[in-house]
């Protein structure tokens, strides 16, 4: 399970990286979905094999990313947290 879950800036300004703060207690994979309000995913990326820790994760919001509402969805086998993203 993961734990301490910070994403910012909110709203992120397209074209700006958006950074996610967060801990995991054991070692697992870690997954990011950025997906439009219809769900289609935008970006994703898995990082295989995270240990025990804390990390922080620099998402870039790329150019041809349009201004909007989007969700993130992060998390683990085991659980998964998504937060709404402002892109102005």
């Amino acid at each position: 399970t993961f734990t301490a879950l910070n994403v910012y800036p909110i709203p992120v300004k397209a074209g700006h990286p958006l950074f996610l703060h967060y801990a995991i207690n054991k070692g697992t994979d870690f997954t990011i979905e950025l997906m439009d309000v219809s769900g289609k995913v935008v970006s994703a990326v898995t990082e295989s094999g995270k240990l025990a820790g804390t990390y922080t994760y620099t998402l870039p919001t790329a150019e041809d990313i349009p201004t909007g509402i989007y969700f993130l969805k992060m998390g683990t086998n085991e659980e998964t947290v998504t937060r709404k993203i402002v892109v102005e």
